[in-house]
């Protein structure tokens, strides 16, 4: 069987997780599954990058909020080692880039 067309995983996916958080008695507390809030994800990303991110959420579960933390400051430690070793340039807004 082929694979599907992206748009078609994403709105599959969509109309099954509104489905789920409605008859949830936590649908309330999901703050990150409001509808505004996955619209303006998805509109800002393709339609098979936002149908990877869904099923990776999906395959990673809840996770905690004090992981997401430590995710984003050992990332953040990172780029911050790499920029100081010359490794990478970070480009601020206003910031003249030749090439």
């Amino acid at each position: 069987m082929g694979r599907l067309p992206a748009r078609r995983v994403f709105e599959e996916h969509t109309a099954r997780r509104e489905a789920e958080a409605a008859s949830s008695p936590r649908a309330s507390n999901r703050s990150a599954d409001t509808p505004l809030r996955r619209q303006r994800y998805s509109s800002t990303r393709s339609a098979r990058r936002w149908a990877s991110i869904l099923a990776e959420s999906e395959d990673m579960g809840a996770v905690f909020r004090s992981e997401v933390d430590k995710a984003v400051a050992d990332f953040l430690d990172y780029i911050k080692l790499q920029k100081e070793k010359g490794e990478i340039s970070i480009i601020k807004d206003g910031d003249k880039v030749v090439e």
